[in-house]
């Protein structure tokens, strides 16, 4: 259904996917965006935006639509606060897993960024995954963005 855009047409007469599905997560915790991305169907993903479907800043980023995904941050700062896919991460924590320094960067420049926040699945902090995962460069970035408390959220 993802890869025929036509399809989806015809299933969302009168909006009812919209309204039903479009933030609804598989069993697996992904949406129909971030399934749309892990298969490589950009032209679906398209059609689920203009739908209605919320886009978010990894789904963006990985379809190479980093502009996007940069415009969306300025646009909507607190999305970089947003938990998404199967491990309910950040966009700083999969920056993180992935090595990004330029998704980091992204993200980093919104005054919204909350460093304390948590993914569902191991419960750690995207310090927590630096240091984890050894990026000794990015938990670097990481601790001087925290300790100038420009990306902090209030709490």
């Amino acid at each position: 259904m993802l890869g025929n855009v036509g399809q989806l047409d015809s299933m969302n007469v009168g909006g009812s996917v919209i309204e039903q599905d479009m933030e609804s997560r598989t069993a697996d915790g992904l949406t129909a965006i971030e399934l749309a991305v892990l298969f490589e169907r950009p032209e679906s993903v398209r059609w689920l935006i203009d739908h209605g479907a919320t886009a978010d800043i990894v789904s963006l980023w990985d379809l190479g639509w980093k502009d996007q995904a940069k415009q969306l941050i300025e646009q909507q700062p607190q999305i970089v606060n947003r938990k998404a896919g199967q491990n309910g991460a950040t966009a700083l924590h999969i920056a993180v897993q992935r090595n990004d320094e330029e998704l980091a960067d992204s993200v980093l420049r919104s005054m919204a960024v909350d460093h304390s926040i948590t993914d569902d699945t191991f419960e750690s902090s995207v310090s927590g995954w630096a240091s984890f995962l050894g990026r000794t460069r990015m938990l670097e970035v990481l601790e001087r963005s925290s300790s100038r408390g420009l990306h902090q959220v209030e709490k």
